[in-house]
């Protein structure tokens, strides 16, 4: 099970960088226009991270 939950955090995690990557290169302006999109991305996935790391050390 750990396995497969291990799998889906990562096809997950890399839809959401994949994705972010071209939406922030695919207008002319590229980084100036979208900073704050790669902030926000950012710092909601260190979130995520910490919050499975609580849920974790809770079940475990």
């Amino acid at each position: 099970m750990e396995m497969l939950y291990r799998l889906l955090v990562r096809l997950i995690h890399e839809r959401i960088s994949s994705t972010s990557k071209i939406d922030v290169f695919a207008f002319l302006d590229g980084w100036s226009s979208n900073k704050n999109v790669v902030f926000f991305g950012t710092s909601l996935w260190i979130g995520l991270v910490f919050l499975v790391g609580i849920l974790h050390s809770l079940v475990s």
